[in-house]
């Protein structure tokens, strides 16, 4: 699915969505608190985490971070 900013599951939003948030307001209610959450992510954000998680081991991380994600960040933010 390609990304629709006009697209929202709303329905599983109502299930899934607390917090002050779609599945604690009344039904026609849009909670203010309505963000990037409440939209699909990207198909390849799924395809990466089913690639890291499909060994079954979901240890934790080294106390100091990851380097490679640590650069990512920095070189999205810079």
């Amino acid at each position: 699915m390609e990304f629709n900013p006009n697209y929202t599951n709303k329905a599983l939003l109502r299930e899934r969505a607390y917090n002050l948030r779609w599945a604690e307001v009344e039904d026609g209610v849009i909670p203010l608190t309505a963000a990037d959450l409440d939209f699909p992510c990207a198909p390849q954000i799924v395809e990466a985490i089913k690639s890291y998680a499909n060994p079954r081991y979901l240890n934790y991380g080294p106390a100091e971070g990851l380097p490679t994600l640590k650069d990512a960040l920095s070189d999205f933010f810079l």
